[in-house]
């Protein structure tokens, strides 16, 4: 028998890369994914997730700020 089963999975909201590793690739919890994520140095900032290649310190203002995109 096959299932439909609802995963998730934390997504750089810059690069949309995931944050999988070696033995996890989604979470049966949303909390489980971003904790798991922030784990792993992701970052969130105002309100969205960053990979550690996405975002980086700023030190005039003592905070982590997102990268921004090329296009």
């Amino acid at each position: 028998m096959i299932r439909k089963v609802e995963m998730y999975q934390a997504v750089c909201d810059n690069c949309g890369k995931d944050c999988s590793n070696e033995d996890y690739y989604a979470w049966t919890e949303e909390s489980l994914a971003i904790e798991d994520a922030l784990y792993m140095d992701w970052k969130i900032i105002d309100d969205k997730l960053y990979c550690p290649d996405c975002y980086e310190y700023d030190e005039e203002t003592d905070e982590y700020k997102p990268i921004k995109k090329e296009e």
